[in-house]
């Protein structure tokens, strides 16, 4: 079972950073099925504390034109690379963003459509906060996700594009580079983080949902 958010305050958060210092390099990803478009909506980030005027992050997500977007901010602006492909409502796509270093993030969908930025960007705080469904953004926790999301991992590494292929195939994220996790949540019912400090917690109530087709074992 997926988890499902409403898009309006259902989260989850876990109250540690899972990379030293946010530094790259460091590859997000996960699925999701959003149930609406139009708006710039968070899936998965290393982000801060949602106070004062903390902005920095390294996050994928999906754009208000449905690209996904591999973002990354500081405190006081954000560069992003974008597919050149768009989601859809209403069914399961795997959404990734690989942060090579402070020059190169790209987004993937499905495994394709890599969209490539290399605007000098670091984020310049510790990110201390991990979550599942927003953002945090000048202080403030916003686009939040509506629709479902599964297979939450992060890496601290830059994967390939052959290894976010494989991913986008359906293959687990444990089966991918193990050694380089360090966060990771498939949540299937409960909130069970198997590779990281901390059980990050559910805000609001977020419902469970059907999961996704994925590949446990080769």
């Amino acid at each position: 079972m997926a988890y499902t958010f409403n898009g309006s305050n259902q989260y989850i958060e876990g109250t540690q950073g899972v990379v030293a210092g946010g530094v790259t390099p460091v590859t997000l990803a996960c699925w999701v099925n959003p149930s609406s478009s139009g708006s710039i909506v968070n899936a998965l980030e290393m982000g801060r504390q949602a106070t004062g005027s903390n902005s920095s992050r390294m996050s994928v997500g999906i754009s208000s034109g449905t690209q996904v977007n591999a973002s990354c901010s500081d405190e006081s602006s954000t560069t992003s690379g974008q597919t050149s492909t768009t989601t859809s409502t209403g069914v399961w796509q795997h959404i990734c963003g690989v942060f090579a270093s402070s020059t190169s993030r790209s987004a993937y969908l499905n495994g394709g459509g890599k969209g490539t930025d290399t605007t000098s960007r670091t984020p310049n705080s510790t990110l201390d906060r991990t979550r599942v469904g927003c953002r945090c953004s000048s202080g403030s926790l916003a686009g939040f996700f509506p629709g479902s999301i599964a297979e939450a991992a992060i890496w601290n590494v830059a994967l390939s594009d052959a290894e976010v292929a494989l991913l986008a195939k359906g293959l687990c994220p444990l089966l991918m580079r193990p050694q380089n996790i360090v966060f990771y949540m498939p949540l299937i019912r409960d909130l069970v983080n198997l590779k990281a400090i901390g059980t990050p917690s559910a805000v609001n109530s977020p419902t469970v949902a059907n999961h996704p087709r994925i590949i446990y074992s080769l």
